[in-house]
């Protein structure tokens, strides 16, 4: 029996018809509003003879496969004589640069269409119009060709042979892949406490394409417990996609870890790790084009070659793609989007599935797919989300940027340049006027609006020529920066707040996004289930008011798995770290960590809401020789300077260890200090935002939509910092630690409210008491 194959049109083009370099039409991408509403203005102005939005599906037999083609036209001309399709194309060039073959791409998807229409109609011969929309004048450009039934023919037997070659290799892998899935066991002998009860949740979620919320506490085994489940539902035929999304590389350090856990047992499965482009780029300092770059001269001559790599290798890290791309000469980073393709599991940002300005287009374009997204350090999401969906321009990127550039060379650009600062001059006077540095506005800065278009185009044209200049990098800089301003601005509706700010002499334009959850929930919708996971999810319904969910969305709540008596939590109520108080009590809450050490010398962490605060406990350290080393979290750490941190948290330190961080920063949440490595955590503070512009407008926002503002903007945020910088001290079975809680408000039943259900705090307000509190606890070991 002949297998089924479904493929769109659009697809079968990406996949089979490809050739060339890369260039800047590449990467260049266009705002679906505008291309929906350009496609309805043409359609609407077109004659009685014209249909839009014509739906097609044909099947073609093949030797090994029933090929089913499917695909949209945007419109068809129906006259007596002729028959005319129509492909619709938006673009921000000058309708010069299109000739009659200027994008083959575009002709090969036209010519589908056209074929498929003229064997359902038994034509011989059928006419293609390509038409091209200019977003900023509106002018269009209609290119028509004549195609008989023998160049169609020839011309989709080509396109199919190449597909269905690459098809029927992936048909073979997908028979190891799942071959070994339904042979996969548990990688582990037993399961932890709550580990299956998670995984049997997870299973049920994708089974029912559902969305599920997960808060289980360090030590389950989180990442085991979702992609287990999710990988033995590819098997079933559930899913031709896995998703393992994270806010940070430890998450993906995890996921690769767990999946070599199961590939140890006999797992067979493709793993792609998308790295950043700035990280895995061969040449960072030139521009992605042919002219600069070698890697995207003949890219789609090479590419093929290099994904035939697929077939003999199955763990595709940053490491690996580098080196394949190095031995093909082409660009690791737009290779690694195309194997995406054909990956089973891909392990990337967040980004890659909700940023509107990078994600994955190619997947999350159609309105319905079968992946499964499992959500790591989902309680990240939330602000994460807030930031892709927010955008910003300041007034002296602009002024900067004009004095860089060359008039005479560039006089385009450089006009519509000044054309944006003279209208954030007009805006940068409602501060003015009103006497204030700072206004918030409902409405979108619409003004803006024909002056960023405007630069847009000129740069659009520009960057088409290939033209050497020393201002390159510079314009493309600002290009990128206003069009992503320019997408965002699309997006605006009553879930965004618009920032002017006088920034000492600077004026800056924000579009912020206080509500993410319909953006969020148009993705999660399109797939077949989403997990959500983390050991801090608390409260639940916020969590799902904000991702999207529905309010009856299945939530779980798993308990440690660990001894509750080796964890000895207190809260030391003595001090209070109000922002207006911790001049007055900073003495006394320096002075707390003496019996720490005292009670038991060892490694410890001391987390603060703010660095201000941090560097002030600092001081009072430094002023005197306590007999224990200090470390410091810095602002911008990179990587090594962070590992360099982390292995001072060693066993075989002399003298007591105190590292200082910041709550909600790289050594708050994604850690893993097991052992006597950290003996205990000192958290100041009920970790609250600082107060700022953007955290009072999410706060006056959600006070009228869900009357819960302070809550949304300030105290669910901070007791989650509070939760993940306690999880660091508890790592596994054997592990025994403190965690001291320093603030007056732990008593307060809405903070208390909020603790994981197996804490048993220890209620102290003295250092006596505090020093009483511990030694029960080392000693009772």
């Amino acid at each position: 029996m002949k297998k089924k194959i479904s493929v769109s049109v659009r697809n079968l083009v990406e996949y089979s018809y490809r050739g060339g370099d890369l260039s800047f039409d590449t990467f260049a991408q266009i705002n679906p509003v505008d291309a929906i509403r350009a496609h309805q203005k043409i359609q609407k102005s077109r004659p009685a003879e014209y249909t839009g939005e014509v739906s097609i599906k044909r099947e073609f037999e093949t030797e090994n496969h029933i090929l089913e083609v499917t695909g949209r036209m945007d419109g068809i001309f129906r006259y007596t004589d002729r028959i005319i399709i129509e492909e619709i194309k938006t673009t921000t060039r000058g309708l010069e640069y299109y000739e009659e073959f200027t994008n083959p791409t575009h002709w090969a998807q036209l010519k589908i269409y056209c074929y498929i229409w003229l064997m359902q109609e038994g034509l011989n011969e059928i006419s293609g119009q390509l038409t091209y929309y200019q977003l900023d004048s509106g002018k269009q450009k209609e290119i028509i060709n004549l195609f008989n039934r023998k160049e169609l023919e020839d011309f989709f037997c080509k396109l199919i042979s190449h597909y269905l070659k690459r098809i029927t290799d992936l048909e073979k892998w997908w028979e190891i892949r799942n071959s070994s899935i339904k042979a996969l066991e548990f990688p582990f002998a037993n399961y932890r406490p709550g580990q299956r009860e998670m995984a049997v949740e997870v299973y049920r979620a994708i089974h029912q394409k559902r969305e599920i919320l997960i808060q289980a506490a360090t030590g389950i085994g989180k990442t085991m417990s979702t992609l287990f489940p999710a990988i033995k539902a590819m098997a079933e035929g559930l899913s031709s996609k896995l998703f393992y999304l994270t806010a940070r590389s430890t998450g993906k350090d995890s996921a690769c870890a767990a999946i070599n856990e199961m590939r140890e047992k006999g797992l067979r499965i493709k793993t792609l790790v998308i790295t950043t482009k700035d990280k895995i780029c061969f040449k960072p300092d030139a521009a992605c084009s042919p002219d600069e770059c070698e890697y995207a001269k003949g890219y789609f001559d090479r590419v093929d070659e290099a994904e035939e790599r697929f077939f003999h290798e199955d763990d595709f890290t940053g490491d690996v793609i580098a080196r394949i791309a190095e031995e093909n000469k082409v660009c690791p980073f737009e290779f690694s989007l195309g194997l995406s393709l054909i990956a089973d599991v891909i392990i990337c940002d967040y980004n890659y599935v909700f940023d509107p300005r990078v994600y994955l287009r190619r997947f999350f374009l159609e309105e319905e797919n079968d992946f499964i997204l499992l959500v790591d350090e989902a309680h990240n999401l939330v602000d994460r989300s807030r930031e892709m969906f927010s955008a910003e321009i300041f007034k002296q990127t602009f002024l900067d940027t004009r004095k860089e550039i060359n008039r005479e060379e560039l006089p385009a650009i450089y006009k519509k340049i000044g054309g944006i600062n003279t209208a954030l001059n007009k805006l940068k006077k409602r501060c003015d006027e009103n006497g204030k540095k700072l206004i918030v506005e409902t409405d979108a800065p619409v003004s803006l609006v024909p002056s960023i278009r405007g630069l847009i185009k000129e740069c659009e044209e520009w960057f088409a020529l290939n033209i050497e200049s020393p201002s390159k990098d510079t314009i493309l800089d600002l290009y990128f920066n206003v069009r992503t301003f320019a997408r965002i601005l699309e997006e605006y509706d009553e879930t965004y707040r618009t920032i002017f700010e006088i920034m000492d002499k600077d004026f800056r334009v924000k579009l912020f996004c206080i509500d993410p959850s319909k953006r969020l929930e148009r993705t999660f919708s399109k797939n077949r289930a989403a997990v959500f996971f983390s050991a801090t999810m608390s409260p639940s319904g916020y969590f799902k008011r904000l991702f999207g969910c529905a309010a009856n969305t299945r939530n779980l709540e798993i308990a440690s798995p660990f001894p509750p008596e080796n964890l000895c939590l207190i809260i030391y109520s003595g001090i209070s770290t109000l922002f207006k108080n911790r001049e007055s009590t900073k003495t006394n809450a320096a002075a707390l960590i003496n019996p720490v050490i005292d009670t038991r010398k060892g490694n410890y962490l001391l987390f603060f809401p703010s660095y201000a605060y941090m560097q002030m406990i600092i001081s009072l350290f430094e002023a005197e020789d306590k007999g224990f080393e200090i470390i410091i979290q810095n602002q911008g750490m990179t990587g090594e300077e962070r590992d360099n941190f982390l292995s001072r948290f060693s066993v075989c330190n002399e003298n007591a260890l105190l590292g200082f961080a910041v709550m909600g920063g790289i050594f708050g949440e994604g850690i893993d200090l097991a052992g006597e490595r950290l003996s205990g955590a000192v958290i100041y503070g009920v970790g609250l935002p600082g107060i700022s512009p953007e955290r009072d407008i999410i706060r006056d926002y959600f006070n009228e939509t869900d009357q819960a503002g302070y809550e949304y903007a300030y105290l669910y945020p901070g007791i989650n910092r509070v939760l993940q910088a306690a999880g660091r001290v508890i790592r596994s079975e054997t592990d025994r630690g403190v965690v001291i809680l320093v603030d007056e408000r732990y008593r307060e039943h809405r903070y208390k409210s909020l603790f994981p259900v197996n804490w048993q705090p220890v209620k102290v307000k003295t250092k006596e008491e505090l020093e009483r509190a511990l030694e029960r606890f080392w000693i009772g070991e």
